[in-house]
């Protein structure tokens, strides 16, 4: 019962990957790990594209599917230095630490975009999903700077068309 309870604490139930308090909690000791070694690190905010819609007209179970894939995805895109969490509903949050340039990681989110478009096209859907990313020290050295404008980016990626 103790087990369930702290997994469920630290957990999304539904994508298996951190809800967003624990995903805040071990981003900040990172972070933290990092600056003391001069490391960088960036912070991506992921919005799934249309996913209103897939509940609206397929049906919860059809989006709790997608979510539970999506969690999938996440789980297997990040390596161990990495934290995916699941900020709420169908947003989600990455940390990426020590990428060799900016490049690197633009290149490796398309690589997720593109696992997640395959996704709604394996489960018949039309999904996608906008990112904004966020680069520590340039734009916040907190980690509410970072994720504010993380988060604004990725809606600025969603105003100029999504995907």
């Amino acid at each position: 019962l103790y087990k369930r309870v702290k997994y469920n604490a630290n957990y999304d139930d539904l994508t298996g990957i951190f809800n967003r308090r624990k995903a805040i909690e071990k981003i900040n000791k990172l972070k933290d790990k990092s600056r003391n070694f001069n490391e960088d690190y960036y912070i991506a905010m992921i919005d799934i594209d249309n996913f209103k819609k897939v509940n609206d007209c397929c049906g919860h179970s059809k989006g709790d599917d997608i979510l539970r894939n999506v969690g999938k995805i996440l789980r297997l895109f990040c390596r161990s230095d990495d934290i995916a969490g699941r900020v709420g509903g169908d947003e989600f949050l990455v940390f990426l630490k020590e990428m060799k340039d900016r490049e690197t990681v633009r290149q490796r989110l398309e690589v997720l975009k593109g696992q997640i478009r395959e996704l709604g096209k394996s489960r018949e859907v039309d999904i996608s999903c906008s990112i904004g990313v966020a680069f520590a020290p340039e734009d916040g050295g907190d980690f509410d700077s970072l994720f504010n404008s993380a988060d604004q980016a990725m809606y600025k990626a969603k105003g100029q068309g999504k995907d």
